[in-house]
């Protein structure tokens, strides 16, 4: 039988798959986000998560709440994430879609997660991008973007090395980010964290460079895969494993 090629939702959903995994990042973002952010909202009935992907956070921040509404754009993470809540008794619902401005959620909740999202979005649809969520709060409510930080981590020179320079420009920096929604009018802080992503092997750092690059370069081009290699080879490679420092900064929003 021959095997049917994965599609671009399959192929992402592996590709999320190695990061999560070597990833040390929710050892950090998940118990602060909740004693610092969840713990102290006056309420806790609704909770919307827009870009859930694999469900790092969704599956922690979920059970503390009445019910859960996911937006997320991969239907292979969407249905993984349903099935996961049917089976644990987690209240979930949503819808298989971007967050555009045609998506219409019904209801208020009490807290939201955009959890490295902005990166998708254009630089200047960003600023509405984050209001149609902070609009759906109630009062008391907080939204949550978490982003990678630091313009002189390894990071950002992946970032550097692939992206053009306009392109790089527009990557979204927490303490950037952090600025920008003040001006925007928005109460925010900024709590910022390291993080490193490992895995064992170069080809599942590979795959980690596809995925943090938003899949946005074509490393089936012999130069750009000489380059890839390269980089490795020059940065992230370790005495056991492969790694890339990957700091990020938690920007919560507040609506009093």
């Amino acid at each position: 039988m021959t095997q049917q090629p994965k599609s671009e939702d399959q192929l992402f959903r592996d590709e999320f798959e190695v990061l999560s995994v070597g990833s040390d990042e929710y050892a950090f973002t998940v118990p602060t986000v909740i004693n610092t952010v969840i713990k102290p909202l006056p309420q806790r009935d609704a909770y919307l998560d827009i870009g859930a992907g694999h469900g790092n956070l969704t599956r922690h921040f979920s059970k503390l709440f009445k019910h859960t509404v996911i937006v997320e754009p991969n239907a292979v993470l969407f249905d993984e994430l349903l099935d996961w809540a049917k089976g644990n008794g987690v209240s979930m619902s949503g819808q298989v879609s971007a967050w555009t401005p045609d998506v219409k959620i019904d209801g208020e909740f009490d807290f939201a997660v955009m959890s490295h999202v902005l990166y998708y979005v254009d630089a200047d649809k960003r600023r509405d991008f984050v209001k149609r969520a902070f609009d759906l709060l109630r009062p008391g409510g907080r939204l949550v973007l978490i982003t990678v930080a630091d313009r002189g981590s390894e990071i950002a020179k992946l970032y550097q090395t692939f992206f053009t320079p306009e392109y790089y420009q527009q990557i979204p920096f927490a303490d950037e980010v952090y600025e920008l929604v003040q001006k925007w009018g928005y109460k925010a802080t900024n709590i910022p964290f390291h993080s490193d992503i490992r895995t064992p092997s170069k080809p599942g750092m590979f795959d980690v460079m596809d995925f943090l690059l938003l899949q946005r370069v074509d490393f089936k081009d012999p130069a750009t895969a000489a380059k890839q290699d390269a980089f490795v080879d020059q940065y992230l490679t370790r005495e056991n494993d492969f790694s890339i420092a990957s700091p990020g900064g938690i920007v919560t929003l507040y609506k009093d």
